[in-house]
């Protein structure tokens, strides 16, 4: 019985004293989307709708004071043409179109790092952009990763703002979506200001029908992959 008291003792003391996981600054997100990979674009959550409905997370940290400036960013294939339309849902006001830009350096902000992220590539892809204003901490937010393809509960600890927007397109066969802005933080007596986008395993790739079918297979071989890894 004493061995038993023990154990749940340590349990206790584990479950408190574990640190609250970190949610990524931005995220994107698209309700009902399957993560997965589709080509390189690894570890994205995948959706056939066309339009499609998107969610974007500013997260506040502890430290965080402001987010500022903050961009959707659209890739789409090199050198295709079509039409984007982005239209603010649940009260999100219509974005402002920063315009179409054929390089990253055209658009990055100075200091800045952003073509490390796929498909953000001078060869690969070309780039609108739309002003979504300043985010608040006004509500918890929760983990919208696709690496594990879970969705935590909204993290009382970490306070943020969703925004919605429906985002449609013609002529492009794919497209990519991220989001970046400025972020400040309180360091000591200092204030440090970066850019900073969301992670490669945050952002959304939509595949409008017929691609579905190609994207339904996708998803069926992750789940295969995600099983096997869970129960060798």
């Amino acid at each position: 019985m004493r061995k038993k008291i023990m154990i749940l003792s340590v349990a206790i003391v584990f479950v408190f004293t574990v640190p609250a996981l970190a949610v990524p600054t931005f995220q994107v997100y698209s309700e009902g989307a399957t993560a997965g990979d589709f080509g390189p674009d690894q570890d994205t959550w995948l959706t056939t709708a066309n339009p499609a409905d998107i969610t974007v997370a500013g997260t506040f940290s502890a430290k965080t004071l402001s987010l500022t400036d903050v961009t959707l960013l659209l890739s789409v294939p090199d050198s295709t043409t079509g039409t984007i339309s982005v239209t603010g849902l649940n009260g999100a006001p219509n974005p402002s179109f920063l315009g179409m830009f054929t390089t990253v350096a055209a658009f990055e902000p100075a200091g800045a790092n952003f073509n490390s992220h796929y498909p953000m590539q001078d060869d690969i892809s070309d780039f609108y952009l739309y002003d979504i204003g300043e985010f608040f901490p006004v509500e918890p937010i929760s983990d919208y990763n696709a690496d594990t393809g879970i969705i935590l509960p909204p993290n009382p600890n970490m306070l943020g703002e969703l925004k919605e927007y429906r985002i449609g397109f013609e002529g492009f066969e794919t497209l990519h979506i991220d989001m970046f802005g400025l972020v400040s933080t309180e360091t000591g007596p200092n204030i440090r200001t970066a850019w900073k986008l969301n992670p490669g395993s945050h952002d959304t790739t939509v595949v409008p029908a017929p691609g579905a079918v190609m994207l339904a297979t996708i998803g069926i071989c992750w789940l295969r992959k995600r099983h096997r890894s869970q129960y060798p």
